[in-house]
Order: C-alpha cells, then sequence, then structure tokens
C-alpha cells in the first residue's frame, strides 16, 4: 500500500511539474488597452495581454490556468478590420505588451497577440475597436455633468418622499394621542 501511494505521489508531481506540454490549449488574452495622444496628434495604443493554459488531460471543459513562468515570442498586431486583413502595425516580442504607435485619430482599430512557434492549439483575445477619438474628454466631461445632475435630481426627489413619509408619519402617530371624544347620550 505504501509504495502505491509513494508511486501516486510521485507520478502527479510529475504530472504537475511538467508544464506545458504539447496538447494543452494556449490563451493570449488582452488585459488591458490604455489610449493616448501624442505631442504630433496620432494615437498610442499601450497593450498589455497574458497567457493561459488549458490542459489536455482536464475534462471536457477545462479551467484556464494563468501562465507565469514560460517565455513565449509574440506577434502583436492592429488592423482597421475586425479579420485582420488590413494589418496597420505588427510587430514581434518577448514582452507580455508593446505600444502601437502612429495610428491616426478618428478610427476604429482592432487588436490582438499572437503566440509564435509552439506546436499548440492557440487562441487569441481580440481587443475589439480600440477607438481613440480628439472629442473623448469633451464626451467624458459631458457624461460626467449628466451623472450629476442625474444624483441631484435623484437626491432631491428622494429628500421629498422622506418628507412626505415623515408628515404621514407625524399624522398618524398625533391622531392616535387624541382621546376619543365620548358621545352623550341624549
Amino acid at each position: 500500500m505504501r509504495k502505491f501511494i509513494s508511486i501516486l505521489c510521485i507520478s502527479l508531481f510529475a504530472i504537475i511539474t511538467f508544464g506545458i506540454e504539447k496538447n494543452d490549449s494556449l490563451w493570449v488574452n488582452i488585459v488591458d488597452v490604455k489610449p493616448h495622444m501624442d505631442k504630433v496628434g496620432k494615437v498610442n495604443f499601450l497593450v498589455q495581454w497574458s497567457v493561459y493554459d488549458s490542459p489536455f488531460r482536464d475534462s471536457t471543459y477545462g479551467d484556464w490556468y494563468l501562465v507565469e513562468d514560460e517565455k513565449f515570442k509574440f506577434l502583436a498586431l492592429c488592423a482597421e478590420d475586425s479579420q485582420f486583413k488590413k494589418i496597420v502595425y505588427s510587430d514581434s516580442t518577448d514582452a507580455n505588451n508593446i505600444v502601437f504607435d502612429g495610428l491616426d485619430v478618428d478610427k476604429e482599430y482592432y487588436l490582438k497577440a499572437e503566440i509564435l512557434g509552439v506546436p499548440n492549439p492557440v487562441k487569441s483575445g481580440v481587443a475589439s475597436g480600440g477607438y481613440f477619438s480628439r472629442y473623448a474628454r469633451t464626451r467624458q466631461a459631458r457624461r460626467e455633468l449628466k451623472f450629476e445632475k442625474f444624483y441631484i435630481t435623484i437626491g432631491i426627489s428622494l429628500f421629498i418622499i422622506i418628507l412626505g413619509l415623515g408628515v404621514i408619519l407625524f399624522y398618524l402617530i398625533r391622531q392616535n394621542r387624541k382621546p376619543k371624544q365620548r358621545r352623550k347620550n341624549a
């Protein structure tokens, strides 16, 4: 029995420590896209991604586990269409982030990263519509002003409702305290 348990523990340890195997699925998921405008008037996107692994031996609907200690080479793509036929910018990198720079304002861009040189099945998440407009700050200010007006209106409405309920409760309490008048029999 001890031999069985020790062999089982050693085999489980070996399975866990092997890392990514050839039948495991990999997923490149874009985690964050930060747009900003440079001094020339062009848009730059800082794109960050993470790699996840789904072990082949898991169940049919396996979980995805974050891969941190593996080193991959990535191909980062920026395109004008979601099918990546009109690629505007592409570059290979070893890091989990890249800056797409020199892009036009008021255009919609699609961003993704792919893993290069692995035999595993790989899927890539797409950041749909990395869109930046020169009027984005104005729209954001208007949106914040609308929210301020909305919260002020809600606050006043709640105050009026609470005040009305207070008056009604005060009236009901006062009615219960009045002594009842007795009728005199005539």
